[in-house]
């Protein structure tokens, strides 16, 4: 029983360190830090920590191999503080100053995920498919990323428009992509005037009077 009990925990512990660096992952996205950055700021921590702590992995490992433990330190420790400091770097508050910077669409694209609803214990089955709209944009470290839009948004932008980009001074120092605002198209005076003569000529097609 307590072997089953201890296998659970290792198995708790190392999913929630690979959930832990995923959700960095995705804030890493969002946020204007280099991977160089983003990479050797965690590394050292871990670096600097294994000698202390290395050795208390082995309840996870359930092994006294020095190698394997300081693996698994890097490992899972890395993953941990990886997304603790992502995390750590996001404002939180609603005073929190924010700036605004303009860029370019570099691309768009959409992509296609599954809707799934849970029909037994361990069984799912797809309900349908939602569509996801992205924009790439590249600020002032020139680096393209993605981020995902309304549909609205997505359709009322091209690729090589100019959008607005929110900002906001991450806690750690690293700015941090709020959101994107995309300009409303205005109507150039050809097309709003088709678009007046399209809609006058709707009005005659269907409401002539009728002749006896």
């Amino acid at each position: 029983m307590r072997s089953k009990l201890l296998l659970t925990v290792r198995i708790i512990v190392g999913l929630f360190a690979v959930f832990f660096g995923v959700v960095g992952y995705f804030i890493y996205t969002d946020t204007l830090i280099s991977l160089r950055d983003a990479v050797l700021i965690p590394l050292t921590v871990v670096t600097i920590a294994a000698p202390l702590i290395y050795k208390k992995w082995k309840w996870v490992t359930d092994s006294d191999n020095k190698l394997l433990n300081i693996v698994c330190h890097f490992l899972l420790g890395g993953c941990i503080v990886f997304g603790a400091f992502m995390l750590g770097n996001i404002p939180i508050g609603s005073d929190v100053p924010t700036f605004e910077e303009k860029t370019v669409v570099q691309k768009k694209a959409t992509t296609k995920s599954r809707n799934t609803r849970r029909v037994g214990r361990r069984s799912y089955v797809t309900t349908g498919y939602r569509t996801n709209y992205h924009l790439w944009v590249a600020l002032h470290d020139s680096v393209s990323r993605r981020q995902t839009v309304k549909r609205e948004a997505y359709n009322r932008v091209r690729t090589g428009d100019t959008v607005t980009v929110v900002l906001s001074k991450g806690r750690f120092g690293y700015q941090f992509i709020k959101k994107v605002k995309v300009p409303k198209r205005a109507l150039n005076k050809k097309r709003r005037r088709d678009k007046i003569e399209s809609y006058a000529l709707h009005k005659l097609r269907f409401h002539q009077p009728i002749k006896e």
